[in-house]
C-alpha cells in the first residue's frame, strides 16, 4: 500500500500544483484557459513549490505540523465552502443546477461504470486502500472510540462534499459550462466563467475558490507523505529529516513524467497522457487493491475476538468484523472484475 500511496502521490501534488498555481493567478489577476496554463512549465513549477509546502508540513511532525495545519485549514475550507454555497443561492442559474445536481436519476445505477467510479472516489476521499488511516491509528490512544471517530469522520467527507456541489452547479449553471465536464471543470470551464462575473467579483470569487480547493489538497497530501514517510522510517532507520528528503528526491523522480505529461512536452504513454494512465490505475485498480487487502487481513488472518475488541465489544463489533469479511471483498472483487470486463470490452 505504501508503494501505491506513492504512485498516487506522484502524480496528485501535480493536481494539487495546478490548484496551487491556478490560486496565484487569480489572486494577481492573470487567470487564464488550462491549455495556456499547461502549454509552458507551470505544471513543473507549481508540483515542485506544492511538494516543498506539503513537505514543510510534515517535517514539522503530527502535533506541530499535520495536526496544526488541519485545525487551521479545515474549518477555513468548510467556512469557504458554505460562504460561496450561500453567494450561489443569488446566481441565476441555481435553481437549474439544484435541478440537475439532487434530481436521482436511478436508470445510471444500472451502469457497472457508476459503481466502478463511486468506489474509487469513495476509496479515496476516505482514504482506505493507501494505509493512510493505518498510519493516522498507530498514533491513536487506547480510550479512543473507533466507531465515533469513523461516523464523524464519514459524516463529516459527505457533508463537505455535498456542500461543494452546492457551490459548483449553481455556478456552472448560471455561465453556461457543462456539468459533466469532469476535471477539466475546475480548470478549465470554471476559469471562463469566473472571467464573466461583473466587477472585481470575479477575481474574489475565483481566488477564494482556488484558495479552498488549494487547501483540500494540502490536507490530502500531507496525509499521504506521513504514511510514506512513516513506513520508509521504520524500513530505513533514517531520523524524520533523512528520510523526508529522500522521499522528496523520490516523488520529484515519479512526478516530473506526470508534470511533464501537461506541459509544452506532452510526455505520453500508449497516445494517453502519463498523469492520466496513473490515475487510472490507481483510482480503479490500486485503491481497490489495497482495500481487498486490508479487509483479508483484518477480516481473516486477525483473530475475531482481538478484531471485535479493538472496535467495539458486543453487535456493532461483530457487525464490523461481517462487514470487513464477506461484504467489504465481495464488492471490491466485483468492482475489479467488471472493471476488467469494461476494459476488454471496449479494445
Amino acid at each position: 500500500m505504501v508503494l501505491w500511496s506513492l504512485v498516487l502521490l506522484s502524480y496528485y501534488l501535480v493536481v494539487a500544483g495546478w490548484a496551487l498555481g491556478y490560486w496565484v493567478s487569480s489572486a494577481t489577476g492573470s487567470l487564464t484557459a488550462f491549455a495556456t496554463f499547461t502549454s509552458g512549465f507551470h505544471s513543473v513549477l507549481f508540483f515542485l513549490l506544492f511538494l516543498a509546502i506539503g513537505g514543510s508540513v510534515v517535517l514539522l511532525g503530527v502535533r506541530h505540523g499535520i495536526e496544526a495545519v488541519s485545525r487551521l485549514l479545515m474549518p477555513l475550507l468548510f467556512l469557504m465552502l458554505v460562504g460561496l454555497a450561500v453567494y450561489g443561492v443569488s446566481l441565476s442559474g441555481w435553481s437549474s443546477g439544484m435541478r440537475f445536481y439532487l434530481t436521482p436519476h436511478l436508470s445510471s445505477l444500472a451502469y457497472p461504470l457508476v459503481w466502478i467510479s463511486a468506489f474509487g472516489q469513495g476509496f479515496f476521499s476516505v482514504g482506505v486502500g493507501m494505509g493512510v488511516m493505518i498510519t493516522y491509528g498507530s498514533y491513536l490512544g487506547s480510550e479512543e472510540k473507533i466507531v465515533s471517530s469513523l461516523v464523524l469522520i464519514t459524516a463529516a467527507d459527505v457533508l463537505a462534499a455535498f456542500v461543494a456541489g452546492l457551490v459548483i452547479f449553481p455556478i456552472v449553471f448560471s455561465f453556461g459550462g457543462e456539468p459533466a465536464a469532469g476535471p477539466q471543470l475546475a480548470f478549465d470551464t470554471l476559469p471562463m466563467m469566473f472571467r464573466q462575473f461583473p466587477g472585481i467579483t470575479d477575481a474574489a470569487i475565483a481566488s477564494s475558490f482556488y484558495l479552498l480547493l488549494t487547501i483540500a489538497a494540502l490536507t490530502s497530501a500531507v496525509s499521504l507523505l506521513e504514511t510514506v514517510l512513516v513506513a520508509l522510517m521504520e524500513a530505513t532507520g533514517i531520523g524524520r529529516r533523512g528520510s523526508l528528503a529522500l522521499l522528496l528526491g523520490i516523488l520529484i523522480l515519479l512526478g516530473l513524467p506526470s508534470a511533464l505529461s501537461y506541459s509544452a512536452v506532452e510526455l505520453k504513454v500508449a497516445g494517453y497522457p502519463v498523469l492520466d494512465s496513473l490515475d487510472t490505475l490507481t483510482g480503479m485498480v490500486l485503491l481497490p487493491l489495497g482495500v481487498l487487502t486490508t479487509a483479508i487481513i483484518l477480516g481473516w488472518l486477525t483473530p475475531m475476538h482481538q478484531m471485535v475488541r479493538e472496535v467495539k465489544p458486543g453487535f456493532v463489533g461483530w457487525s464490523c468484523l461481517l462487514l470487513v469479511r464477506f461484504a467489504v471483498p465481495a464488492a471490491v472483487v466485483a468492482v475489479l472484475i467488471t472493471t476488467i470486463v469494461q476494459r476488454l470490452g471496449s479494445q
